[in-house]
């Protein structure tokens, strides 16, 4: 089935792209991914099992009920003769649960930072250019500047447990007829 939406054509891509810098692309178990998906993880495999699970999803379900981190038109690039650039915002949310494998904090804490990094660097390498939905394309990619992040290590000693949240924005323009 082909994409219906801009988001869900943004969100596809990113979700290949990770899978292939984080789990195809990643011959070292310890520091592969167990899976990348399109909202949240529902069933199999779950957390403990996954070990490195990553969740994708269109605004921030963390902020569902406010207008905090949405899509908003970007006023100082709208377009002479009938288009809009919109900011379209998604949220990336990583569990690193490293219970099963027992690791000490140090590596740990390794391996959480550089999962943290692949993902920067998978996010901002993602390229975008051939998709169209409607008239609307991506016109701009992701950018250092358009990406906020936070993890927190909980649990220990010799089984730890890091939440990542990366928030990143793309950029989309739509021409209308006059």
């Amino acid at each position: 089935m082909a994409d219906t939406t801009i988001h869900f054509a943004i969100l596809r891509r990113i979700a290949d792209a990770l899978t292939s810098d984080l789990i195809t692309g990643i011959s070292d178990a310890e520091t592969q991914a167990g899976v990348v998906v399109e909202g949240p993880l529902l069933d199999s495999p779950d957390y403990e099992e996954a070990r490195i699970a990553i969740e994708l999803y269109e605004n921030d379900p963390d902020h569902f009920d406010d207008w905090e981190w949405v899509d908003e038109p970007v006023q100082d690039m709208l377009e002479i003769g009938g288009g809009m650039t919109w900011s379209r915002r998604f949220t990336l949310q990583a569990r690193i649960l490293l219970v099963r494998t027992g690791e000490a904090r140090e590596p740990a804490r390794k391996i959480a930072s550089l999962i943290k990094s692949r993902i920067e660097a998978s996010l901002m390498g993602t390229d975008f250019s051939d998709i169209n939905i409607d008239g609307e394309h991506v016109s701009g990619r992701i950018f250092n500047k358009d990406i906020r992040s936070k993890m927190l290590q909980n649990g220990g000693p010799d089984s730890w447990d890091f939440e990542l949240h990366i928030r990143f924005e793309v950029k989309t323009t739509k021409r209308y007829s006059i």
